[in-house]
């Protein structure tokens, strides 16, 4: 999927897609948007398979989705998605 197709349908709420891992098995996510009272909006994307594994979406790159999330100490993890290992889920 190019970038195009993936940030124009990625954007809604509750949409699910997944990722080509390495080993070639696909995982699958799904985005969700919070809005907080103050206005702000955080996008972050969720493993399907867990129930606490979800990371925030920094910036949608030209190649990539860029994410972060923070541990209970504190200590920053960051991620990328490439767009061409993104599949669509139905």
């Amino acid at each position: 999927m190019n970038k195009k197709v993936i940030t124009k349908r990625m954007l809604v709420d509750g949409f699910k897609f997944g990722y080509q891992l390495k080993n070639g098995r696909i995982k699958t996510f799904k985005m969700s948007i919070t809005t907080y009272d103050s206005g702000t909006e955080i996008i972050s994307v969720r493993d399907m398979g867990s129930l606490i594994e979800s990371m925030n979406v920094s910036k949608m790159g030209p190649t990539c989705l860029h994410l972060y999330s923070f541990d209970m100490m504190g200590n920053r993890t960051v991620a990328k998605m490439r767009y061409e290992d993104m599949v669509r889920v139905i």
